[in-house]
């Protein structure tokens, strides 16, 4: 009974402490308090995944950890408390967001491989309090999206973990490494949260609900299929910097509904009910403000006429299609075999282009021709994919392409 109230109580402290890891890494100070209550409580940490010290696994590491801190030897392995308490808080998150205890196993595998390193020592164990409180943080960011519903997003979390464990493993990852990737992975999650689910509320109602799910899908298979390359983990953050960076081009959209009517008849009808309002420029096309009432007027005004594309969502679905076509690309248009490396930095190269083409979705209305504009958002991305040779050729026509559009959309030759 006694234990059992001891635990309660640790778990109280825990979660208040925890509550203030979520604030920004001033609050580390209140992280310091674990020490104190682990001294209280004395207790370990067995919520997801069991005590460690049991876990042959991490014996020789739990050793080599008493050495920098040390500690004599003992018959049994036991944790130094310093790092006792941030693996107890660790733990804890897991547990407060993740049923499945295989997360924290991979969690702790690339936290604490890193004392197999020689990385660590005690000067520099606020280094391993900062990456721990960067850990939970991506945990914290990444745990609203793990459901049943959301396979990809659990996908997404576990191939990063696994990224972290495989290069850890590798010796190929210091403590400062781990802690960018880190900022870099839960970073991702905060983007994913805000521009690829924020797609649905710029489209309101259940017309364009298949889209967005199919754009959000694109997306979402980018980034996993990213981090089951083997590079450099330099190359990988590059990657994941360039791909925010088109989230965050994509989230600037607007996303308006562009249409022309097929006779101007009804205009009238549709501004009056407010379903369009009239484009004030050269060129006669329409802004819908109403896509359940525009639809409705369209299909019982115009008979056995194809409601209009959107031709944003076209060209946004367009270039995400021939950006992932890339990762997986297995020859250049001469032949030649792309490694890893070249599909993830040529993939990057397409995003480049991707992000300077969707700024014409802005500039619809300006085009005579819709169609027009759907292949001025799409042929650049679609010729640079087909007919380059090398990365290095496929980098120089990134540059002519966007080098070409900027100049054509000055000019205005719409």
């Amino acid at each position: 009974m006694e234990e059992e109230g001891g635990r309660k109580v640790f778990d109280k402290q825990l979660k208040m402490v925890f509550a203030n890891a979520m604030d920004d890494l001033q609050s580390a100070e209140d992280l310091y308090q674990l020490d104190g209550i682990l001294k209280c409580g004395n207790l370990g940490c067995q919520k997801s995944f069991g005590d460690i010290e049991s876990n042959a696994e991490f014996a020789h590491v739990i050793e080599q950890a008493n050495k920098v801190f040390g500690r004599p030897s003992s018959a049994m392995p036991v944790l130094p408390d310093e790092l006792r308490v941030w693996i107890c808080l660790l733990d804890d998150t897991i547990a407060e967001f993740f049923a499945n205890n295989h997360y924290i196993l991979k969690l702790c595998s690339a936290l604490l491989k890193l004392f197999l390193l020689g990385q660590l020592t005690v000067d520099s164990m606020e280094s391993f309090r900062v990456i721990t409180h960067n850990t939970i943080r991506l945990l914290a960011q990444a745990g609203s999206f793990m459901n049943p519903q959301n396979d990809q997003d659990s996908t997404i979390l576990m191939k990063q973990i696994d990224f972290l464990n495989r290069t850890s493993l590798g010796g190929k990852m210091t403590v400062v490494d781990y802690r960018d990737v880190i900022e870099v992975f839960a970073h991702y999650w905060k983007q994913r949260n805000e521009s690829i689910d924020g797609f649905l509320a710029k489209l309101p109602g259940n017309y364009f609900k298949r889209d967005v799910e199919e754009i959000q899908s694109l997306l979402l298979q980018c980034i996993a299929e990213s981090l089951e390359k083997m590079v450099e983990l330099a190359d990988l953050k590059r990657f994941c910097l360039a791909f925010e960076s088109l989230l965050c081009e994509l989230h600037k959209l607007p996303l308006d509904w562009f249409v022309r009517l097929p006779s101007i008849k009804y205009n009238h009808i549709f501004t009056e009910r407010k379903a369009l309002t009239a484009v004030e420029n050269r060129w006669q096309c329409f802004r819908v403000n109403d896509p359940e009432k525009f639809i409705n007027l369209y299909t019982a005004l115009f008979d056995d006429a194809q409601l209009p594309p959107h031709f944003s969502l076209v060209a946004i679905k367009s270039q995400l299609n021939f950006i992932n076509n890339m990762m997986v690309q297995k020859h250049w248009s001469n032949g030649r075999k792309l490694t890893e490396s070249d599909q993830l930095k040529a993939t990057m190269g397409l995003m480049e282009l991707a992000k300077f083409s969707v700024s014409y979705c802005n500039m619809q209305p300006e085009f005579t021709s819709f169609d027009r504009f759907l292949e001025k958002c799409t042929e650049p991305i679609a010729s640079v994919s087909r007919e380059s040779t090398s990365l290095a050729d496929l980098e120089v026509r990134v540059r002519i392409a966007r080098k070409m559009n900027g100049r054509a959309g000055s000019r205005q030759i719409f």
